[in-house]
């Protein structure tokens, strides 16, 4: 009863890691997008006046190209920037809208590993403005969001070539130790 029980534990247990850490990642990167909004359609006000931020995406292989406007009153634009994010080489990155000073109105977050910026609304204007100023949690969701997102799909890659190279030494071992035994059994004594 024992061995069985050892046996279905040295069967079961890459497995269940494996899943173990699909499941953290995908609740991780929910988690991590309920606090970095969708940026497309964010709305900000000065009186009476509406601008609306528009974030459009196009892929192309590797690279993310990313035209952000903001369009005031009678679809007037106030600001227009293009970035690309290379996701080549555990790269990656986004556009989200994030809580980054004591405002009402939410920033917009440019960030990838090389260059990071927000952009801020303030009476009328936007302003481009360094990541190194937004708080350190806005900082630790973006690392997590590159961790979650980038590196654990690179880690999980990892993961199930072990699992495979664990299950493929597995055979070879039950394997061999099933000749021994026909040896030992056809040896006379």
């Amino acid at each position: 009863m024992i061995k069985k029980v050892f046996k279905i534990i040295l069967l079961v247990w890459p497995i269940v890691l494996l899943l173990g850490m699909c499941c953290l990642s995908y609740y991780q990167r929910q988690q991590i997008d309920r606090k970095l909004l969708k940026a497309d359609g964010v709305i900000w006000k000065t009186g009476e006046k509406q601008f609306v931020v528009r974030v459009h995406q196009r892929k192309d292989g590797e690279k993310l190209y990313i035209l952000i406007k903001v369009v005031g009153p009678e679809n007037k634009e106030i600001y227009k920037t293009n970035e690309t994010i290379d996701r080549d080489m555990f790269g990656g990155g986004f556009v989200r809208a994030v809580q980054a000073d004591k405002d009402p109105e939410k920033e917009i977050a440019v960030w990838q590993p090389r260059n990071s910026y927000y952009l801020d609304f303030s009476d009328g204007s936007v302003e481009k403005l360094p990541f190194d100023r937004v708080p350190q949690q806005v900082k630790d969701l973006a690392e997590n969001w590159h961790r979650y997102n980038v590196m654990a799909g690179i880690t999980t890659v990892i993961l199930f070539l072990f699992v495979l190279c664990y299950y493929i030494l597995y055979i070879i071992v039950k394997g061999i130790l099933r000749l021994f035994k026909r040896k030992k059994l056809l040896l006379p004594n």
